[in-house]
């Protein structure tokens, strides 16, 4: 005949299922997946020094270009630009329409 299978081979299990405790006596196997870990080796740290010695070199320092932040107006002493507090009369697609016409013509003239 077919024997019972042990409370851990049966799937989800409600406490009363099992013996108290038992989990703990029991040595749950799973599988994680995990990336390798490479192997450090000699060969592996030279090309290491000479990439890094290259680099040197070449004074390729892989630096981040700093921005340039946009000018908002604030001046020296700390003073925030006058912001007026009207509501336009143009729609913002018109101001963008009006900006978009401006840079076009100037552009135009430039060449």
């Amino acid at each position: 005949m077919i024997a019972k299978k042990p409370w851990q081979m049966t799937g989800e299990t409600k406490g009363t299922a099992h013996p108290v405790n038992s989990l703990l006596e029991a040595a749950p196997k799973f599988e994680v997946a995990t990336k390798m870990v490479p192997t450090i080796t000699v060969k592996h740290m030279e090309n290491l020094e000479e990439m890094i010695k290259r680099h040197i070199l070449a004074e390729d320092w892989d630096d981040v270009a700093p921005r340039e932040l946009p000018d908002i107006g604030i001046k020296k002493n700390g003073e925030l630009p006058e912001v007026s507090q009207e509501k336009s009369k143009l729609a913002l697609v018109e101001l963008y329409e009006q900006e978009y016409l401006k840079r076009q013509h100037d552009a135009a003239e430039k060449q």
